[in-house]
């Protein structure tokens, strides 16, 4: 079976944006940026993993690629984006495929609008239901990174970056690409925090992963870009 290689990765969570800033921070044993949030679930205190580095507004793009899922994205791409480019000068765009997970997509911005019109009886201004298609991320990261290959997003819940990897490799392996940035994004939204916390999965506080005391899970947000060969470099 043909070797493939994740050959450059861009990442950002409530740990940090890009990879030493991430990696310092998890091996200092800081709490990973949780902090007691109302706002995401009115009415239940949860300890949420919030990504706090500034957002890029995406105001340059169509509004239905705009939105908070798309920008973490965005922040994951910029950091992988000159070996991205690389593979395009060595591929061709066409060669260079996006395989994207996500479970939210932009249903955060669904929920915002839907309470405003709740509120007001009238749609906000910059919202589209096209927002929330799931096939938005993998549309904005083909756009964005210049791209011109294969692009689709993956939706599997838990398992969707994971599945994203898996397609990817396939991708490379067929001989269909030469290079696949590949990863995902999820947002925190109510629709995420209200469905685990059903489940009784939540901990009430920051969590205690392998203990025998653990109680749960902690819900956060995120995006890592890969972006896969397969040889070694771009």
């Amino acid at each position: 079976m043909t070797d493939v290689h994740l050959n450059d990765v861009g990442i950002v969570c409530a740990l940090g944006c890009g990879r030493e800033q991430v990696a310092a921070a998890l091996f200092a044993g800081h709490a990973g940026g949780l902090q007691w949030n109302e706002r995401v679930l009115p009415g239940k205190k949860l300890m949420l993993g919030e990504v706090d580095h500034p957002l890029p507004t995406l105001q340059q793009w169509p509004l239905a690629l705009r939105g908070r899922n798309n920008a973490l994205l965005q922040l994951a791409l910029t950091q992988i984006q000159p070996a991205v480019d690389q593979a395009i000068a060595r591929y061709g765009a066409g060669r260079v495929a996006v395989v994207v997970g996500t479970s939210t997509s932009g249903i955060g911005e669904a929920e915002q609008a839907l309470q405003a019109r709740a509120d007001s009886g009238h749609w906000p201004p910059g919202f589209t239901y096209a927002q929330q298609e799931m096939g938005a991320p993998a549309q904005f990261v083909r756009a964005s990174s210049g791209a011109a290959g294969p692009a689709w997003t993956l939706s599997t819940a838990c398992s969707s970056s994971a599945k994203a990897l898996m397609s990817a490799a396939r991708l490379l392996q067929m001989g269909l690409a030469d290079a696949v940035i590949a990863g995902g994004a999820d947002s925190l939204c109510r629709f995420t925090v209200a469905g685990f916390s059903a489940l009784e999965a939540v901990s009430a506080e920051r969590c205690n992963p392998f203990s025998v005391n653990r109680c749960g899970i902690n819900i956060g947000e995120g995006a890592g870009l890969f972006l896969m060969t397969r040889e070694l470099g771009p």
